[in-house]
């Protein structure tokens, strides 16, 4: 069974590289929050990781995985409690700009696994990267 620090390398380096395998590391009753819409967030068990899978492909419909990829990271360990800070690089196929996210996760680990995920990133600063804000009409300025 991979410890604490296995298993957050392994989770960031996962979720660097879009690889849908991320889910293998999530217990069967996690509970996250991620950035976003929160269409996506659950406070209720996803029973199968193929339920998962289908989650990370939603929210990964845009990278490119090959040029995707973690930069760096830093961890805090106390327990089953890790803090994770890192960057990862990704490159839009729709844009093709490249843009360096800073995240962090706060996930707590238990049994040999992710029972508890949550998300931060600076979401602003990924939307205006790839062009993804909605340009409104332009209000002239009196």
């Amino acid at each position: 069974m991979l410890n604490a620090k296995q298993i957050a390398e392994t989770f960031f380096d996962r979720v660097a590289s879009h690889d849908n395998a991320v889910a293998d590391l999530f217990a069967p009753d996690i509970q996250w929050n991620l950035p976003g819409d929160n269409s996506y967030d659950h406070n209720e068990p996803v029973d199968t990781n193929s339920a998962l899978s289908a989650l990370f492909r939603h929210l990964w419909p845009n990278g490119a995985p090959a040029e995707s990829r973690a930069l760096g990271t830093r961890l805090m360990i106390s327990d089953r409690q890790v803090a994770l800070f890192g960057q990862i690089s990704e490159k839009s196929s729709g844009t093709s700009k490249r843009k360096i996210h800073d995240v962090a996760f706060h996930l707590i680990i238990e049994n040999g696994a992710i029972r508890h995920l949550h998300m931060y990133e600076d979401v602003l600063a990924a939307i205006v990267a790839f062009d993804l804000m909605d340009h409104g009409p332009a209000i002239a300025a009196e």
